[in-house]
């Protein structure tokens, strides 16, 4: 009877098991007939406590890349270069948006969440920092023939992060 009882002992805990860090593809194509492709992504602290996590973009040669992004948080943007090592913070109970532009031709500088084609990653990964709170990623990408703001999308493609499901 002892030995039935001490793996059910253990059962619930795996319940609790949770993936820190999430691949997935980036769909999107950035050319002549997609002149701009936007990337965003929101992300939700679920905890009650500040956490933390990190966004590495991966380019058709399969290495990190730097991408030069905004980060909208309430109403107000800042600008950064996010690598593989950036690490984001997200208070408690909020929400963040991480939106970066990828320009058919670009000649300008990679900043202020503006960077060329040749920097559009075909994969992407989320990594959370706190194994004690979750967090829920969702992302589009969308291709425009413009750089104005009122200009139609012509493809968007929802993300697949996490199957939508917090980690």
């Amino acid at each position: 009877m002892r030995k039935f009882i001490a793996p059910l002992l253990l059962l619930p805990s795996l319940a609790f098991a949770q993936t820190n860090s999430v691949d997935f593809p980036v769909q999107a194509k950035c050319d002549s007939d997609n002149q701009v492709v936007n990337l965003s992504f929101r992300v939700t602290n679920l905890s009650h406590y500040r956490t933390t996590f990190k966004i590495n973009f991966v380019g058709n040669s399969g290495t990190s890349q730097k991408t030069s992004v905004g980060i909208v948080n309430g109403n107000s943007t800042s600008y950064s270069s996010m690598t593989e090592d950036t690490v984001t913070s997200i208070y408690a109970n909020s929400t963040i948006t991480v939106q970066a532009q990828y320009i058919h031709n670009y000649t300008g500088s990679n900043s202020r969440g503006k960077n060329t084609c040749s920097l559009l990653p075909v994969m992407a990964n989320i990594t959370h920092m706190d194994t004690n709170s979750q967090i829920l990623v969702t992302g589009y990408t969308y291709s425009t023939d413009s750089l104005t703001s009122s200009a139609d999308p012509k493809f968007k493609f929802d993300l697949n992060i996490n199957k939508g499901k917090p980690f």
